[in-house]
């Protein structure tokens, strides 16, 4: 996470925070130092007692996110310096002289890394950056630090960073100073803000060609494919959508959990210590439960091909069930070579109703989808379970569309990781989606949110109007 609001907005933040109104910068001053010292985790005794004792704290993927927070409150304080500027004028000469010791300091410390830089590994500066390795604080291979190249050329991008810091406060001094004979040069001040963070950015942002991810051979295969089938493409696991393909993993964040467990099961460890990273080590025959066709494995410049043919479809019916209440349990009856997807599920709970075996058969198809949503029409001759080969979340719920026999759906977890909705004898039309509590109690403080925000800007363009009327009755009574 990058803490950087610019040399110009760093300094209008101090300034807003020593000269602006009490009442304006005391809550951002105080947040921008609770989010930072959130921000630095377990490197405060904090960290351990909000994670021990907190709910919900230690849900947190990373504290240093706290960081992006922390930058809006300092932006805050910085507009309260600009504004205290604008309305004030001239800044005092002290003010004016400590940015210039602090270019005139960082300036020195520029030309010192570049020539310990230029020394090599005998000095201080590459000291530093191996410090950084052994600590613990660089994901990058040991291999780099022991590379002279390597750290002078850290060196020589550190300096040229804080020449360039330097650089900003002597222009900004220099156009404070010239703010006591001009009050519109504050307004250079800001312009120059924007630029220098923008300039940071273009500078900081990472691109790369498309075509360094994709791979004739991978894109020729799926192209000449039809059906609703997944991959695991293990040479560039998130270029799915690029390909046009479903894959059944990526580096993603914020997998759920049970299919975390479950991929993590399928190449053989335990799945309790199931995270977002996986090591691939085989093609288990339950992918083809998540429809997975095709697996692409790279070997050197080559790519192996998997291909599995007896894919199960998006939506099938099933009669035959078995209850299984732990996910251990679970798991292993689904690793037995026995046991089938096709014709048996596993739910965690009584269906309603009841499937029946029988020797008629249903059909079942998906007429409409997209990413939050499915519709599903079903012709059931005997009570069945539904089972959708797509991920299950308590946030999916189904409900009865017009012409359908069933008014009331149950989404259920089958086989661990999958739908069922248990299906009554007759014909159905259901609409599947994804509807969290969490996003429906969001949409309707958003909604309040706006009428709130609409009345309170009426009632404030009511105030100034009333306000007007006065002032101009005051003017015609003189």
């Amino acid at each position: 996470m990058s803490l950087f609001v610019g040399v110009v907005g760093f300094v209008l933040a101090v300034y807003g925070s020593v000269y602006g109104k009490r009442r304006a910068c005391r809550f951002s001053v105080a947040m921008a130092c609770l989010l930072i010292l959130l921000a630095l985790g377990g490197y405060t005794p904090l960290f351990k007692i909000l994670h021990d004792w907190i709910p919900g704290f230690d849900k947190f993927r990373g504290s240093s996110k706290f960081i992006f927070e922390a930058s809006l409150f300092i932006a805050m304080l910085a507009g309260i310096g600009l504004d205290h500027m604008i309305r004030h004028g001239p800044v005092p000469k002290r003010t004016i002289l400590a940015i210039l010791v602090a270019g005139f300091i960082i300036g020195c410390v520029a030309l010192s890394i570049r020539y310990s830089a230029m020394r090599g590994n005998s000095g201080w500066w590459s000291n530093t950056v191996s410090a950084s390795f052994v600590k613990g604080e660089s994901y990058l291979s040991s291999k780099h630090y022991a590379d002279p190249c390597f750290v002078q050329k850290a060196g020589f991008f550190a300096s040229r960073s804080l020449i360039i810091s330097a650089g900003t406060f002597f222009l900004l001094s220099f156009l404070l100073f010239f703010l006591r004979s001009s009050r519109k040069m504050v307004y250079a001040v800001a312009l120059l803000a924007v630029v220098e963070v923008f300039v940071f950015a273009r500078t900081s942002r990472f691109t790369f060609s498309l075509s360094s991810i994709r791979f004739s051979a991978i894109e020729r295969i799926i192209s000449g494919q039809t059906g609703d089938y997944r991959t695991l493409n293990l040479k560039h696991p998130d270029s799915a959508m690029l390909t046009g393909a479903h894959d059944i993993w990526g580096n993603d964040s914020v997998v759920l959990r049970r299919y975390a467990e479950f991929i993590t099961f399928t190449q053989g460890y335990p799945p309790d210590r199931a995270t977002q990273y996986v090591r691939f080590s085989r093609f288990h025959h339950l992918y083809k439960m998540l429809r997975c066709r095709f697996a692409f494995i790279p070997s050197g410049r080559r790519i192996g091909i998997i291909e599995e043919k007896d894919v199960m479809p998006r939506v099938q019916l099933i009669q035959e069930y078995v209850i299984i209440r732990d996910r251990d349990g679970i798991l292993r009856e689904m690793a037995d070579p026995s046991f089938d997807p096709r014709k048996k599920v596993i739910l965690e709970a009584d269906p309603h109703p009841e499937p029946v075996v029988s020797t008629k058969d249903g059909k079942a198809k998906v007429v409409d989808s997209s990413t939050d949503y499915l519709i599903i029409e079903a012709d059931v001759p005997d009570p069945a379970i539904l089972l959708i080969t797509d991920a299950y979340s308590k946030g999916w719920r189904a409900k009865s569309l017009p012409g359908s026999i069933q008014k009331k759906y149950h989404v259920m977890p089958a086989n661990y990781i999958l739908r069922a909705i248990p299906l009554s004898k007759g014909h159905h039309r259901i609409r599947v989606e994804y509807m969290p509590l969490a996003f429906r109690i969001g949409k309707w403080v958003s909604i309040c949110a706006v009428f709130v925000y609409i009345i309170a800007i009426g009632l404030y363009l009511q105030k100034l109007t009333e306000e007007r009327h006065l002032l101009a009755s005051i003017r015609h009574a003189e």
